[in-house]
């Protein structure tokens, strides 16, 4: 299985915690958040990690190299801003297999990926999105679904409960090959026109996005539940 990694945003909102490092390398107990979720990935099967760089990509490629836990790791450079749409298209050019799990840089959802894998074939879609319920919805908006699949986005500002965007994808090779632009949002011009029927997988499991201060703190504080028991013990930064 290959994944994508989604590395190369500025991370505005955690520069006061973080204003020297790119937001993936945001350190949680004295690791890179990054670390984190290659011990995830590389738990859940993932034998290639491909991470999409931009900002400050160096740190993140110098901090990394080439393997992590038996994983091998590529790097996908954007020279400019392409937008997640972007970055996601360019990165499944690099890759050799018919499907890649897509991840966040800075969102930990400790997904099943093999069932999440399961339910992408059964459905028959090209793309497949993690969602996970949670009680308040103001911060994220929320998704409305019918019969396993994406029918709507609500904004943000609405109360209650409802399942958000988890930030986690099982997307077919060749799904955006469809869009010319080089530069687009993934999440407004694929997810939200919902420009192909698109897979919901729910998921009740451990999800933290440390985007804002807060979060982070947070993260620092429940980090061992960003554990994974089988990473490579020797290959951690």
């Amino acid at each position: 299985m290959e994944a994508i990694i989604l590395a190369g945003g500025f991370g505005t909102r955690l520069k006061p915690c973080v204003d020297d490092l790119p937001k993936p390398l945001a350190p949680v107990g004295g690791r890179p958040f990054l670390a984190y979720l290659l011990d995830y990935l590389a738990a859940n099967g993932v034998c290639r990690a491909i991470i999409s760089t931009g900002y400050m990509a160096e740190k993140i490629e110098q901090t990394f190299g080439k393997s992590y836990g038996g994983m091998r790791i590529d790097y996908c450079r954007e020279e400019n801003p392409l937008g997640t749409g972007g970055a996601i298209k360019k990165a499944l050019g690099m890759c050799k297999g018919d499907y890649a799990v897509v991840i966040n840089g800075d969102t930990f959802y400790d997904v099943d990926l093999s069932e999440m894998k399961k339910t992408h074939a059964e459905s028959g879609t090209a793309i497949t999105i993690a969602a996970k319920m949670l009680m308040n919805v103001e911060r994220s908006g929320f998704l409305e679904t019918k019969g396993g699949l994406l029918t709507g986005f609500c904004e943000k500002g609405a109360s209650g409960a409802g399942l958000i965007n988890g930030g986690i994808y099982l997307i077919n090779k060749n799904a955006l090959d469809g869009i010319s632009e080089e530069k687009f949002s993934f999440e407004k011009q694929v997810l939200e026109k919902l420009l192909m029927p698109i897979g919901v997988f729910e998921s009740d499991t451990y999800f933290i996005d440390i985007g804002i201060p807060e979060e982070f703190e947070r993260a620092n504080a429940e980090k061992d539940l960003l554990i994974f028991k089988n990473r490579a013990a020797n290959d951690q930064p």
